[in-house]
């Protein structure tokens, strides 16, 4: 889970430029900070949208460390956040 969102990641895998480790590590996790650390690109985030099969209710959000999205920094891809 990222930002409230739930996607399985296995589909992205084969795609993700980090490699499988950094995500099999998360996988079943709240794993916002995580992708928050790394600096991820508007694209990269933009991205999880064709992932997203479904998002937290408020309820179930309240037993979760997730504080939620951090201000974005960055450009819109890698190559402008330098």
């Amino acid at each position: 889970m990222i930002l409230s969102g739930v996607s399985p990641i296995l589909r992205f895998i084969p795609q993700h430029p980090g490699g499988e480790e950094v995500l099999l590590e998360q996988a079943g996790r709240v794993a916002t900070d995580a992708f928050e650390d790394v600096g991820h690109s508007t694209d990269a985030r933009d991205m999880m949208g064709t992932y997203l099969v479904g998002e937290l209710c408020e309820e179930d959000k309240k037993f979760t460390k997730d504080a939620g999205p951090k201000e974005w920094q960055g450009g819109k891809n890698a190559a402008d956040d330098k």
